[in-house]
């Protein structure tokens, strides 16, 4: 079926979209897993929440993820699903642990 030039632009544009978003939350949660690693080593506050920061926003992002995508998508979920497991298994001192290890709401349909 022949959809025109303009379907063609939109989807080659779709593509590029997706390539880089996966490229962005592949860093995004490299790093996220990186920082709950030596938060959880050093306990540092600063630390966890810069790795709850990274998770909020993989959260967000990968349902904007092109469902074709599926290989990439299930990869993503797998590494976003192992920083949650990290987060919920970091402990630290404070008032405000319990509520750095609770799931941002967009997440929870994971």
């Amino acid at each position: 079926m022949n959809h025109g030039p303009e379907f063609a632009k939109w989807m080659e544009l779709r593509a590029k979209t997706d390539r880089q978003l996966t490229a962005f939350l592949d860093k995004t949660l490299a790093g996220g897993l990186r920082v709950a690693m030596e938060a959880a080593q050093t306990g540092a506050p600063e630390l966890f929440a810069r790795a709850r920061k990274s998770y909020a926003e993989a959260c967000r992002l990968l349902p904007c993820l092109r469902t074709g995508a599926t290989v990439e998508r299930r990869r993503l979920e797998g590494e976003l699903a192992r920083l949650g497991r990290m987060l919920g298994q970091t402990t630290m001192a404070g008032a405000g642990a319990g509520m750095a290890c609770r799931q941002p709401a967009a997440c929870t349909r994971l």
